[in-house]
């Protein structure tokens, strides 16, 4: 219990620190995402860990049941007090578990700094309509959909994501910080052929053949993690 303990401290801990990196650039931010893995293990090595984590529990308190010397009525007692604290223990470890396993997705999907600068233009006295590509825009299409605010204001930074979307720098920068798609319509921001490139050498390097997206992969990890939980001595 105590090692499991420790165990969701340390998750909770990386999940904060996950949640606060910021990459200057596409190289700041290979080299830190390699650096974590290389420290802490993939998403995969993770679950792989929880669902050991979990076995060993099981293990050990059915040892311990038994190898008792309690008679039958104290036994079916210490079946139930055990079967509570592994419910609380796994229900802290699964928590754990989802919130460090979204914190890394968010991590590993982070536009850098520079990446989103690059999309920016600062309004010049003429007007919105004098940038580039703004010069058809409607009133509405000149709305921030994250503060629902004009984006006309002579001075203001405006981003224009692929998609053709633009929004306040400020609140772009926001939301991109945890969320790797577009405010509007949802399209991926940042994952340019390059990076679909060096993914798939990555997978090649590994010695992987890739079936299914990465996501679908993880989504049926974290099914199989629920299944375990649903199994507590059943």
């Amino acid at each position: 219990m105590t090692r499991v303990e420790r165990e969701c401290c340390d998750m909770r801990e990386r999940t904060l620190v996950l949640r606060t990196t910021t990459f200057e650039s596409r190289e700041d931010k290979d080299e830190r995402v390699e650096a974590y893995k290389e420290k802490y293990g993939t998403r995969h090595d993770m679950h792989e860990a929880m669902t050991a984590q979990m076995h060993m529990q099981h293990v050990l308190l059915w040892r311990s049941l038994h190898v008792s010397d309690l008679p039958p009525s104290q036994t079916n007692e210490g079946v139930r007090l055990a079967a509570i604290m592994l419910q609380q223990s796994e229900a802290r470890m699964s928590n754990s578990y989802r919130a460090v396993d979204d914190a890394m997705r968010a991590f590993e999907a982070r536009l850098p700094t520079n990446a989103l600068t690059s999309m920016c233009e600062t309004i010049p006295a003429a007007g919105a309509h004098a940038i580039p590509g703004f010069e058809n825009r409607t009133p509405e299409e000149l709305v921030c959909s994250i503060c629902l605010c004009q984006v006309e204001e002579v001075g203001t930074v405006v981003c224009t994501l692929t998609c053709g979307h633009a929004f306040h720098l400020e609140c772009l920068e926001s939301w991109l910080h945890g969320n790797p798609t577009c405010p509007m319509c949802r399209h991926p921001v940042g994952k340019d052929e390059e990076e679909e490139e060096d993914e798939e050498e990555d997978d090649e390097d590994d010695g992987e053949v890739v079936v299914e997206d990465e996501d679908d992969e993880d989504d049926d990890r974290r099914s199989a993690f629920d299944d375990d939980e649903v199994g507590i001595l059943r």
